[in-house]
């Protein structure tokens, strides 16, 4: 078992030393060992990390080509790896091979967010024109839902709340989808922003505590302090206590509580000033 460990590690070393100076031969090799199973586990993502990134630096269609090589579930990740060692121009070239891919159902759409956050940190006006360029529709709300999760995540909350603004007004009655689906990508990490996002919604589009269950548990990884921002969200001050108490009770439960006695103090007064 550890002499076929140290092979191997041995073949991803010289995998990717070859990747260096000859990608496309590099695929070649490891498209070959992948075929006879002479390389598996960690040496398949650490060899096809090299390789892509090799890649990428030539360009969008020598990676989707040792990309459509690979076994499916190591295709994104060889993708948005090398996207990072691309052009900007490339990385536009890219996106618009995934998103016809997208379109024709042999690219996952949710990978595709992904990608497209990837070239927004990378060149954000550029990515900003590509995407003003793609007709309205489903895939265009759903990536300008991917940056402001992207924007939330970096801290920068204006230009975020901007493009909620932006899929919300191009999508009239889905705008409590939208919000509740961008809750769910930024509860763990960045639950103030759920509050800002809700702010946004028009009147009629009311959230409740049973909306914001599960992302009030995954703000706990915040403390209490991510709990208090999600209920922020919530207009009705009777839906705030309520989101406070189940999620309590729920933690409760599964003895894994994550707070101590201040945390419980914080919350309780929070209850206690939401009671008309």
């Amino acid at each position: 078992m550890a002499a076929q460990e140290d092979g191997g590690e041995l073949f991803s070393v010289v995998i990717s030393a070859i990747a260096k100076d000859d990608p496309m031969k590099a695929g070649e090799l490891f498209r070959e060992a992948l075929m006879n199973g002479t390389v598996d586990g960690r040496s398949i993502y650490n060899a096809a990390y090299s390789i892509s990134r090799s890649l990428g630096e030539l360009g969008a269609i020598p990676l989707l080509e040792f990309a459509d090589s690979l076994p499916q579930r190591q295709q994104s990740n060889a993708i948005h790896n090398a996207m990072r060692a691309m052009s900007d121009t490339e990385q536009i070239k890219l996106l618009s091979e995934l998103r016809q891919r997208s379109a024709d159902g042999t690219y996952d759409g949710a990978r595709l967010d992904y990608a497209f956050a990837i070239a927004l940190g990378s060149n954000r006006e550029m990515a900003e024109a590509w995407l003003e360029k793609l007709p309205e529709g489903e895939t265009k709300v759903e990536l300008q839902l991917s940056a402001a999760n992207r924007l939330m995540q970096e801290g920068n909350k204006e230009e975020a709340g901007e493009w909620f603004q932006r899929a919300i007004i191009s999508s009239p009655g889905r705008e409590k989808e939208l919000m509740l689906e961008a809750a769910r990508n930024i509860a763990y990490s960045n639950p103030e922003g759920i509050a800002l996002f809700a702010t946004m919604l028009p009147p009629d589009s009311t959230l409740t505590a049973d909306d914001l269950k599960s992302h009030a548990l995954n703000s706990i990884h915040s403390g209490s302090g991510g709990l208090v921002a999600v209920t922020d969200a919530l207009r009705n001050p009777d839906e705030k206590a309520k989101l406070i108490m189940q999620t309590l009770e729920t933690l409760s439960k599964s003895n894994n509580l994550m707070m101590n006695a201040t945390d419980i103090e914080i919350l309780s007064r929070r209850i206690d000033g939401a009671s008309p």
